[in-house]
């Protein structure tokens, strides 16, 4: 298991066709899932409401003013990804692939503070390491996210469950229609 957030947005501006490729490659000939998030890149599933909410946004934009903290915006930030139904569910969307496949790609501008408030949350909730991809030299095949405590474990196993059990029927439970 594997959750890869990679930054497609050269410093110029355009769009990195190496990584692009690679991309692609893996999402057809690998066992791998593509989401996006922040980028006007349309390729991947999106997860649009992984966005913060506009009372979220205000801390955000409070804290790179220097008139907040950023640890306000992280804790808004996470109580809208766990309680707010559609974040939520974008939230599983993509952390739920991780049983199934070998790897989760999330394209983005991860240097935002939003991705990187999102990758914080991922860690100290579900104790998943995220890896930074923002070019070619920065690809290790060899890397996994193996969680790195029994909490972040069952965190994750338990807030699965109880998307499922929010968001599907019982007749799609059972029969493992969801991925």
């Amino acid at each position: 298991m594997k959750l890869t957030i990679i930054n497609l947005v050269l410093s110029n501006g355009m769009i990195d066709r190496d990584m692009m490729e690679y991309i692609d490659l893996k999402s057809k000939y690998k066992n791998c899932s593509v989401f996006r998030l922040y980028t006007m890149l349309m390729y991947g599933q999106p997860l649009n409401s992984l966005a913060p909410l506009p009372y979220v946004m205000k801390l955000l934009i409070e804290s790179q003013n220097g008139d907040g903290s950023s640890k306000d915006f992280d804790i808004s930030y996470a109580h809208q990804l766990l309680n707010n139904p559609p974040s939520f569910v974008d939230l599983m969307t993509l952390l739920s692939p991780l049983q199934f496949v070998d790897e989760v790609f999330l394209i983005s501008d991860y240097e935002n503070a939003m991705v990187s408030s999102l990758v914080k949350f991922i860690y100290e909730r579900y104790s998943i390491n995220a890896f930074m991809i923002k070019d070619m030299m920065d690809i290790d095949e060899l890397q996994v996210s193996n969680f790195d405590s029994e909490e972040g474990y069952s965190n994750l196993i338990n807030d699965i469950d109880r998307y499922k059990m929010t968001y599907f029927t019982k007749e799609q439970i059972e029969n493992d229609f969801i991925e």
